[in-house]
């Protein structure tokens, strides 16, 4: 603990520099602030922060603690050497020897610092080799397993014998805990010093990269296939790898991905290349296959170094999980995500009757076969396990029959159900119990000699009861220890420097700290909850109180009569709101009996006229048809004028079911959310009654302690703590489902409450602050329809001049942005000389409200043009095949095709390199006159070489732009030629099918020519498909890497100016070294009016493709009716 003195408290910033977004949402900042401060403050132990979906969450909360982590560790440097400063003057030595002390104690902390940071440098280099490798299909043998002749005798089973010694709470056996501290040891003697760097805090931070370790499951990291290829579930590849671990597999293997004794430096490489750079779970297995070596205890090894320690629920919460990974949480930081999610239900174990009765059996079967190699104490403590499993299951029978009812439930305490066990299991500790399940990993053993068994008896065809000892996806032992556990909880923020909650739908809060938390001050809490980023007038909230006849609309339990009424309200609702309109019912039971309502009365076959309704079952097909439905478009001819306004679709979903959670019904999947009714759970349920009484208990407690008048967390007029915790339990079902309909900056919706228990100030007061701010309740309903017909026809942001063009040709209005709202920046491509074609792209630009940014093209008859045919030319001569000096050109003689070093390197600066050089002023950079023709990959000439000049132009000028965006900040850019046209609803296309594209695309092809028959479309979608052969370059998109790495592909010598741009891309893509993909049909066409600057002056091409909606012609409708006026 450094001296009190040289502590300085930390003042939460004012910006975020880390944050790569320039400049973040105010939003952003401010939850930024609120996080880093609340973990500064020693006195603040939990912190609450509600951010909605689409709001960057997430990466907030990862500035936030990464910011603060880094001021403290230099916090702490520095104190760390105040405190040294000051001891040398207590030494009574003079000023210049402290100095040079001081001098020297610096010189070894930086030289400690850089050698750690050159060994993860090393990894770095290492990893972008291995990437090489991979792209160049490189292919590394996988190491041999090492078997052993001879397998073990069936008859021995002294490997289902109860573990000896007590193992730690890692499922370790102590064989394998005797080689991992040999390998300690020897690590100690390599590594002198650094195995004492454990405290994260303490380490010297790397200025390239926070380390950061993933921890994932065997299941996801376990790269042994063979053991994959047996084990069917989780708990059969656990097994498994323990069998391999332990030197107990039947065949005496081991498993070839863990490192030997003496090749401990395999685990050091893997732990090295963990911390060298941020990595996911699919990183690791990646890099586990790359290196041969396990990921599952690789990435184990490096928590120790690590700053940021990525892990499950399930593994952060329970203390032997923890203990276990060696995570010990004193003094750190925790930051749940999507809390929202967990802390209520994290506890639970089910234990069902039958699982109890094989339970039950396996132990019985397992006593009689080993009771004569059991010791006293293993026999003492299965005995006393059998015995409580057997009256657990007689009182639970005995229980279920004293009652008739078809479901019995109650809530007891431990005590409670010891006692009602009876005198059978006096003397029964369950935490001895569970220990001892723990230590002597007695559930596994028991499993595996069942199984053993049951393969026997099956293979035998006897007449035992093999069903009973059958193979299990979960060991029923496993169960009965989970049941155990869960009964002790360990109190996670006791420990922790703070506990940061966060969600996206964390209301109503009010009781959170009442159930969680009810031991902290009002000091010690803080709840934080931020608005969206969307503008207020992209979100309407309506109440719906009253049908269209006046009726009072209340959907209680036994008020649901009135489905009529919700019919018309439907049937109004498909009519005013666009697109996808998801309707949430508060239980199956009611869904049911409304569809059957709305089926008898034919209301579902006319609603089928205005928008395809769909059901929530068999979720993925629906939600696959019902994004069909939506974005089908009538097909028209050219200059067809439609008035059809059908189209969208209807989805009806149960709240709290899988659509209501995790699932984003973004822009026009979801301009409209109905939710019908509340969906308050049952208070017949024992659970949620026990729930109730604890947290009124609780208050009244608190209440007495604190010799007040009213609840903690409540004001005076508030219910008590028990009907609160009710109807959080239903506002938090219904804040969960309708936070599912706005999911980024530019999205919209109207969400509109149909119940009047939505009008009550209180249950408002329960919605989110973003959404129940400008909630208004409808007088009637002839408002909800004006209030939805004026968002309709306000929805969209888009210029006067675009509205007026809306008219020419009716559909849906929608709001616009000026990149088209999937893009950052289009840019377009024009020679300033060609005025005509700015003109007519300044005509589109206006028509569509976008943006257009400029980018000059390359003439045909600039010097640069000449330099880089001269340069090529020279280039390809000197590196012709067997060329001997002073030989003639010769067109049929190949040149040595080799691609750059960098073109694999997305890393590392773009630089000068390559062709780049042929276009430099630098007259002494010698050139040639003859263009020789150019050569492919296969050593094959390419038949449509040499280029002209125009079109070394046409290649130069996309390569500038395609350098442009990879050099800048844009992240997706639109590149477009200067004679194009484009759909008129381009905008709400992008929308629907952006989001269903990879997230590791390179190229989406907007516009084409030329292209071969396509295959399947991508799921979702029926218009976006896998590129084959698409050629044409006047309208595609780019990301900022995808750019990059065109850029250093198309500046390789042997393959720049190869080919036309458009074959290039092609080429590019069909190869697999771009994923590209190609929308059809065409959304941005070339119309082909004006002279080409590629062929011969004066030469106009014949037009080949049309539009179904052009904006231009809209343009020229328009006109044409202005001047018939």
């Amino acid at each position: 603990m450094p001296p009190e003195p040289f502590f300085v408290t930390l003042s939460t910033p004012d910006s975020f520099p880390s944050f790569p977004y320039d400049p973040p949402y105010p939003i952003q900042i401010k939850l930024m602030q609120h996080v880093y401060a609340s973990i500064e403050d020693s006195t603040r132990k939990v912190a609450v922060v509600e951010s909605p979906t689409g709001t960057g969450k997430t990466l907030s909360l990862l500035c936030s603690t990464l910011t603060w982590l880094a001021d403290s560790v230099e916090r702490a440097n520095k104190t760390r050497l105040e405190s040294f400063r000051a001891s040398l003057k207590d030494d009574g030595d003079p000023d210049w020897v402290h100095e040079q002390t001081l001098a020297a104690h610096l010189r070894q902390l930086e030289a400690k610092k850089e050698e750690f940071e050159e060994r993860l440098a090393s990894a770095r280099r290492r990893e972008e080799e291995l990437k090489r490798r991979a792209m160049a299909k490189v292919v590394r043998k996988r190491p041999k397993v090492e078997k052993e002749n001879g397998k073990q005798d069936d008859d021995d089973d002294t490997a289902f014998l109860p573990e000896n010694e007590t193992a730690d709470e890692d499922g370790i056996s102590p064989e394998v805990k005797a080689l991992m501290k040999r390998l300690a040891e020897s690590r100690r003697k390599d590594e002198g010093d650094e195995v004492q760097e454990t405290p994260c805090t303490k380490l010297l931070k790397t200025s390239l990269s926070t380390r950061v370790v993933p921890l994932g499951s065997r299941m996801n990291l376990c790269i042994n296939e063979e053991l994959r290829a047996k084990g069917n579930s989780a708990t059969e590849l656990d097994e498994g790898c323990r069998e391999l671990l332990n030197g107990k597999h039947r065949e005496r293997k081991r498993c070839p991905y863990l490192p030997l004794p003496e090749e401990e430096h395999r685990m050091l490489e893997f732990r090295d290349h963990v911390l060298a750079a941020p990595k996911d779970i699919e990183d690791l297995v990646t890099l586990g296959k790359e290196l041969s070596t396990c990921p599952y205890f690789g990435s184990r090894r490096a928590i120790p170094q690590a700053e940021l320690v990525a892990l499950p629920y399930n593994l952060l919460l329970q203390k032997s999980a923890r203990k276990a990974l060696g995570i010990d949480l004193t003094g750190h930081v925790v930051v749940i995500d999507e809390a929202h999610n967990t802390l209520l239900s994290i506890y639970a174990a089910p234990l069902s009757v039958s699982t109890l009765a094989t339970s039950i059996v396996q132990l019985t079967a397992y006593l009689e076969r080993f009771k004569k190699k059991l010791t006293a104490l293993h026999a003492l403590h299965l005995r006393r396990l059998l015995r409580f499993l057997v009256a657990l299951r007689k009182f639970l029978e005995n229980w279920r029959s004293t009652s008739s009812a078809p479901i019995k439930e109650e809530v007891m305490n431990v005590n409670k159900l010891m006692d009602a066990l009876g005198p059978y299991v006096e003397g029964i500790n369950l935490l001895e119990i569970e220990a001892y399940l723990k230590s002597s990993k007695i559930a596994r053993k028991i499993s595996g000699y069942c199984n053993k068994e049951a393969e026997k008896t099956a293979q035998a065809d006897s007449g035992i009861q093999s069903d009973k000892l059958c193979r299990r996806s979960t060991p029923p032992l496993h169960s009965v220890e989970a049941f155990i556990v869960t009964l002790s909880n360990a109190n996670t923020v006791d420990a922790a420097r703070c506990v940061v909650l966060a969600g996206g739908t964390m209301s109503p809060m009010s009781d959170l700290q009442f159930q969680l938390f009810p031991f902290l001050s009002s000091d010690q809490y803080s709840i934080y909850t931020c608005g969206h980023v969307i503008p207020s007038s992209n979100l309407q909230t309506i109440v719906v109180a009253k049908g269209p006849k006046g009726g009072d609309l209340t959907f209680k339990f036994e008020q649901r009569d009135n489905v009529e009424m919700l019919g018309q309200v439907l049937s109004n609702l498909v009519n005013l709101i666009p697109h996808g309109l998801v309707v949430f019912f508060p239980s199956y039971a009611f869904l049911n009996t409304t569809k059957k309502v709305f089926n008898d009365s034919g209301l579902l076959e006319r609603l089928n006229g205005k928008k395809k309704p769909e059901s929530s079952s068999e979720v993925d097909n629906v939600l696959r048809e019902y994004a069909i439905a939506i974005s089908s478009i009538p097909s028209v001819r050219p200059f067809q004028i439609t008035n059809s306004n059908k189209g969208g679709a209807l989805l009806f979903a149960v709240i709290g079911a899988k659509l209501s959670e995790g699932i984003n019904f973004s822009d026009s999947l979801a301009r409209g959310v109905v939710v019908v009714g509340l969906p308050f759970p049952s208070l017949a349920s024992v659970e949620l009654k026990e729930r109730m009484r604890y947290v009124s208990e609780l208050e009244k407690t608190l209440k007495l302690k604190s010799n007040c008048s009213v609840s903690v967390g409540h004001d005076s007029n508030a219910k008590d703590a028990g009907m609160e915790l009710y109807e959080n339990i239903c506002m938090r079902s219904v804040n969960q489902s309708i936070g599912r309909a706005i999911r980024h900056k530019n999205d919209y919706a109207t969400l509109v409450l149909v119940d009047s228990r939505y009008a009550s100030p209180r249950i408002q007061a329960k919605l989110p602050v973003w959404i129940g701010k400008d909630c208004t309740v409808a007088g009637s309903f002839g408002d909800v329809v004006r209030d939805c017909q004026c968002r309709t026809l306000l929805s969209s942001n888009a210029s006067v001049y675009r509205q007026q063009l809306d008219t020419i040709r009716p559909l849906d209005t929608l709001p616009y942005s000026n990149t088209l709202g999937v893009l950052d920046r289009i840019y377009v491509i024009n020679l300033p000389a060609r005025d005509d074609r700015r003109r007519a792209m300044m005509n589109l630009e206006s028509a569509m409200d976008i943006k257009f940014t400029w980018h000059n093209a390359t003439f045909y008859e600039e010097d640069v043009v000449r330099r880089i045919m001269g340069r090529l030319g020279k280039w390809r001569i000197e590196n012709r095949v067997n060329r001997e000096e002073g030989e003639k050109s010769d067109l049929n003689q190949p040149f040595t095709f080799k691609w750059n070093e960098d073109v694999f390197d997305d890393a590392s600066n773009l630089g000068i390199r390559g062709a780049d050089l042929w276009t430099l002023e630098d007259t002494s950079f010698a050139i040639h006159s003859e263009l020789l023709d150019a050569y492919g990959e296969d050593g094959l000439r390419y038949g449509k070489t040499p280029l002209r000049p125009s079109q070394v132009a046409c290649w130069n000028s996309h390569y500038n732009v395609l350098r442009r965006v990879a050099e800048g900040t844009d992240d997706v850019a639109l590149i477009l030629e200067d004679d194009v046209d484009m759909e008129w609803d381009l905008e709400r296309r992008l929308r629907l099918m952006w989001p269903f594209l990879p997230h590791d695309w390179d190229v989406v092809l907007l516009g084409h020519c030329m292209s071969r028959p396509f295959g399947k479309s991508l799921a979702g979608t029926p218009t976006l498909f896998p590129a084959t052969q698409s050629l044409c370059s006047h309208g595609y998109v780019v990301n900022r890497r995808s750019a990059s790495r065109l850029v250093r592909f198309l500046r390789s010598e042997s393959f720049a100016y190869s080919r036309a741009i458009d074959h290039a891309i092609n080429h590019l893509s069909t190869t697999g070294k771009l994923k590209t993909f190609t929308v059809n049909p065409p959304v941005i066409i070339q119309p082909k009016e004006l002279y080409s600057d590629l062929v011969h002056p004066g030469f106009v091409p014949t037009r080949e493709q049309w539009l179904s909606d052009s904006a231009l012609e809209r343009v020229a409708l328009e006109k044409n009716l202005r001047e018939m006026i």
